[in-house]
């Protein structure tokens, strides 16, 4: 199949004339026509990369996928209500069984082999379960067959393609003790259990300094991502900078890195990470941390209109509301305060989020609306809120 002309990957969806990439995650920010077409044309840019790579690491994640009907290819992710209904019957779910995925896997090694023959190819299966189903079944028995579909189908791969290895990160984190394994939520992998699974890769696949120097390197990220999560903001930024030019297209990288700059009050760093985090994972994360970095160097009005994007997507709707109170309060603007507290209700009645989701949120919200005198809404909220906020 002959790739599509740039622009046809493009659906306008905003009504301020904003276009989504459909083989992006849709809820990526909406761009100008002109910046959709160049971001193509770089992706394009970066997958002829395959032809001068030595390996190629690919991870089979699900079996469930989006198609869209007019351009008769599957797309990166749902649509969305919105989008769905702006364009009425051109975006069908699909559930792709064992043979169909074949196909597509086989189809990909071929492309590969075919513009590099010299390619290793390693196939991994994600471990993390499937946190929703857009199938009937329950979410339980539709992660086990869509494990067992992908699973398999590395299998095969590996033994039929002798430039095809298989790599058991699945059976590591799944055949280790839970509480080993899994953070709190039982779906996303601990990064020490990370950090166990990459020094087994590395065994598997680097000699000599090669596999001390990486495992040094991955020790040193997962540190600092373990000084973050823990509130150690300055330690964590330290380490991430020292690794910069080792993570330097590592989309995660940037984003743990923004986030430890904005925590440790480093307003010139977190200027620059964020503007890089924008340009390498963009998305509502970066625009709350983007906003974040602007609010820190006192550019508030700047900050408010990246934080707000933000506040539009669903993922997000209640974090940057939140980050829209706090903004208000360093403006002493009571009524941005008062949006931003509107807004955290908002997401909470409408069950974007729950009330308990981020306390601190919460917690903030009450208070703005009480100063106030919003007793209407707080009315409404009861109901949606813990004993202990009301």
């Amino acid at each position: 199949m002959e790739p599509l002309p740039d622009e046809r990957y493009l659906v306008a969806t905003d009504k301020n004339g904003g276009y989504h990439d459909v083989m992006l995650p849709f809820d990526y920010p909406a761009v100008t026509l002109e910046r959709g077409v160049e971001r193509r044309r770089q992706i394009r840019a970066l997958f002829a990369g395959i032809a001068d790579v030595s390996v190629v690491v690919i991870t089979l994640g699900l079996i469930e996928h989006w198609y869209d009907n007019e351009l008769g290819i599957y797309i990166n992710s749902r649509p969305g209500p919105r989008v769905e209904k702006q364009y009425p019957g051109r975006f069908a779910f699909r559930q792709l069984d064992l043979e169909e995925n074949r196909a597509l896997v086989e189809a990909s090694l071929d492309i590969i082999h075919e513009v590099n023959p010299s390619a290793h190819v390693i196939l991994t299966t994600s471990p993390v379960p499937l946190g929703r189903t857009f199938t009937d079944d329950d979410v339980i028995v539709a992660n086990a067959y869509s494990k067992a579909v992908l699973r398999v189908i590395a299998q095969e791969m590996a033994k039929k393609r002798s430039f095809v290895d298989y790599f058991p990160s699945y059976e590591i984190v799944t055949m280790s003790p839970p509480e080993m394994a899994w953070e709190q939520d039982l779906r996303h992998v601990r990064d020490t259990m990370v950090g166990d699974v990459m020094k087994k890769f590395f065994a598997s696949y680097f000699v000599g300094e090669d596999a001390t120097e990486a495992e040094d390197v991955t020790a040193a990220y997962l540190k600092a991502k373990t000084d973050l999560d823990a509130g150690r903001a300055e330690a964590a930024f330290s380490a991430f900078k020292s690794l910069e030019s080792n993570f330097a297209e590592d989309r995660s990288f940037w984003l743990s890195y923004c986030l430890s700059a904005v925590e440790a009050k480093k307003a010139e760093d977190a200027d620059r990470i964020s503007l890089i985090l924008m340009e390498k994972n963009p998305g509502a994360w970066a625009d709350i941390l983007r906003g974040r970095a602007l609010a820190l160097g006192g550019d508030y009005p700047s900050a408010l209109s990246f934080i707000r994007r933000a506040r539009e997507n669903p993922r997000t709707a209640i974090h940057a509301s939140g980050w829209e109170m706090l903004v208000g309060r360093d403006m002493g603007d009571a009524q941005v305060e008062l949006a931003g507290a509107l807004s955290a209700a908002d997401a909470i009645l409408s069950d974007q989020a729950t009330a308990a989701k981020k306390r601190w949120v919460t917690k903030r919200m009450v208070s703005v609306l009480e100063a106030a005198g919003r007793k209407d809404k707080l009315h409404e909220l009861k109901p949606f809120l813990p004993a202990e906020a009301v």
